[in-house]
């Protein structure tokens, strides 16, 4: 490791053994083997016996239970913490990062002492298109998008640090000084959201969260939950999506206005967006899943699906 800083990385695994290998050999073009942190998160036994035995140096961390993507980096971040790194870099464990890209990343933050937290742009692994160049956030309609979304990765792309709402949590390098400051990720989320909710926890203390457009990722997008990732829903993604973006508003917006306004929106604006979205990609059977997630919403049910 090139750097000055001491920096730990950590990935988190869940039935995909095979993808969180690859994550975590990249992560070697870098790091130090004793300063990776591999979480598996309740998977079954043959995966878990794979991992273990491909990984026999790495910092492995077993739950017996799957805690959800949060609640398994909290273990590997918790950790971590008590070991006094000043950096930690997250890497879902069907990415890969490129050693250019964390020396980046690290830079930027060694750079900037305002900015908690910055991330990579991230690319689809299969057409090289861009998935994440920083999010945009609506706290008057409770609404997230990625611009550029789908769009071709330009050739020259500036390394300096560009503003955004939130962060994706495919890949974040975070400053343990915020993580002290902020705490760790919500766990009751279980999966999706997270990275908003913690977001706006950081923003909310005057730090600054940031992407950097010279630094890559490759993701394949949502391996890790073995669903369709050509469909934008999915069972899971029905539920978590319309819940979870309801539990964001009631949790962090102090505004009694827009959190008013931002609950309506979700069922004027956002609920009819998705519904054209679900018939136009032929998930529509999903809808029930949907409905289920913003009544559990509403009504301030957390953690995993029931």
């Amino acid at each position: 490791m090139s750097s000055g800083a001491k920096v730990a990385a950590f990935i988190v695994n869940w039935n995909n053994a095979n993808d969180s290998i690859s994550a975590y050999n990249s992560l070697l073009g870098f790091f130090d083997r004793k300063d990776v942190f591999v979480v598996d998160n309740g998977s079954e036994k043959d995966d878990l016996r794979r991992l273990c035995s491909e990984l026999t140096e790495a910092n492995i961390i077993v739950s017996e239970e799957n805690l959800g993507y949060p609640g398994g980096a909290n273990l590997a971040l918790s950790r971590i913490l008590k070991l006094d790194y000043e950096m930690v870099l997250s890497l879902n464990n069907d990415a890969t990062i490129d050693r250019e890209s964390i020396e980046l990343l690290i830079a930027t933050m060694e750079c900037n002492s305002d900015i908690g937290m910055v991330s990579p742009w991230v690319v689809y692994s299969d057409t090289g298109n861009i998935w994440f160049k920083g999010g945009w956030h609506s706290r008057w309609l409770g609404m997230t998008t990625h611009p550029g979304k789908g769009s071709k990765l330009p050739l020259e792309r500036p390394d300096d640090p560009q503003d955004s709402d939130y962060l994706c949590g495919c890949s974040i390098l975070f400053r343990s000084e915020m993580l002290h400051n902020t705490g760790l990720l919500d766990e009751r989320y279980f999966i999706y959201t997270e990275d908003l909710d913690h977001s706006i926890r950081a923003k909310k203390l005057n730090w600054r969260i940031c992407t950097v457009p010279g630094a890559i990722v490759s993701h394949g997008v949502s391996k890790s939950t073995g669903v369709n990732s050509t469909k934008h829903f999915s069972k899971i993604r029905a539920y978590y999506y319309s819940r979870n973006s309801i539990l964001s508003i009631l949790w962090n917006e102090n505004s009694i206005v827009r959190k008013i306004s931002s609950l309506i929106s979700q069922v004027i604006f956002v609920l009819p967006i998705n519904l054209v979205r679900m018939v136009s990609e032929g998930t529509i059977n999903f809808l029930p899943d949907y409905i289920k997630g913003m009544s559990d919403g509403f009504r301030g049910n957390s953690g995993r699906m029931k």
